[in-house]
């Protein structure tokens, strides 16, 4: 039997705050667990919980990443 593998849809969030970017940053490194994001910023909060980053928000990463 292979291995199982977590998957955490982000699509429709809207907000994660701090405490929820931790927790998204923790389950990916227990689990090795895949985000599903669909917007903007859902797949900012993805990479950097795949990265292991679980700092505080900032806007303008975001902006810079679409332009």
């Amino acid at each position: 039997m292979g291995q199982k593998i977590l998957d955490v849809d982000l699509c429709g969030v809207t907000h994660v705050d701090d405490a929820g970017r931790s927790l998204l940053a923790e389950i990916h490194a227990r689990t090795g667990a895949q985000f599903i994001a669909d917007t903007p910023l859902t797949k900012y909060f993805a990479e950097r919980a795949q990265q292991g980053v679980a700092i505080k928000f900032n806007p303008d990463d975001i902006l810079r990443r679409q332009s």
